[in-house]
């Protein structure tokens, strides 16, 4: 007994629903606020990624802490979300130098750069990246750290 999106022990989270658009205040109880929440210190980058995924970590980990679509549960998403920017970083690079065109055919990488930020896109989307995504979670400008 008990399927997804029953109840049971397999019920959606209320980020689930809230991501899906099928949040109500009176089957999920209040939205959660976790605004105020500052990421532990014990959550780190962790030491098999690169210096380049690192530094995203850094840079977006408290944001979305704070945002609340990062959690410990989804920190292993986040990293793999750090890795696929840093490829893309590394990829352009490569393309920006020996050129998207190499004897009249498009290069090899271009379509592996065009899959990493086809994945990166989606990833960003979980985590609530995305003006679609802020929208249904009910986030404003002010909510982001965007000033109005």
């Amino acid at each position: 007994m008990g399927g997804r999106g029953s109840g049971g022990h397999n019920r959606k989270s209320t980020y689930q629903h809230i991501m899906e658009g099928t949040y109500r205040k009176d089957r999920h109880g209040p939205k959660p606020d976790v605004s105020q929440l500052e990421m532990p210190a014990d959550i780190k980058p962790a030491r098999w990624l690169p210096p380049e995924a690192k530094s995203y970590f850094r840079e977006l980990a408290p944001q979305l802490w704070k945002l609340g679509t990062l959690d410990r549960l989804s920190l292993g998403l986040f990293e793999a979300l750090c890795v696929t920017l840093a490829t893309c970083d590394a990829l352009k690079q490569i393309l920006d130098c020996e050129g998207e065109v190499v004897n009249g055919k498009p290069h090899l990488l271009s379509r592996t750069y065009n899959q990493h930020v086809a994945q990166a896109l989606r990833l960003f989307r979980d985590f609530g990246m995305t003006p679609a995504a802020r929208q249904m979670l009910g986030l404003g400008k002010e909510d982001v750290g965007l000033e109005v």
